[in-house]
């Protein structure tokens, strides 16, 4: 979070940063980047893609995901 503002992407370069308190929220963002991709002519990298997940307590966790 940004104040109030909660922030679920990081851009720099070429490089993006998917973040997400959950798994739903994560798939969402993906499929946006994908049809994104698609309408725009470009293809991700997957050799170049990594997904992070920690847990901070039990009932919650963060995704992220970089592009």
């Amino acid at each position: 979070s940004l104040g109030r503002q909660k922030v679920n992407s990081f851009l720099y370069d070429d490089d993006i940063a998917l973040v997400a308190d959950n798994g739903n929220t994560m798939e969402k963002l993906l499929k946006i980047c994908k049809e994104f991709s698609l309408e725009n002519g470009f293809r991700f990298n997957r050799s170049k893609c990594e997904v992070v997940g920690t847990r901070m307590m039990k009932k919650h966790s963060n995704y992220m995901v970089i592009i």
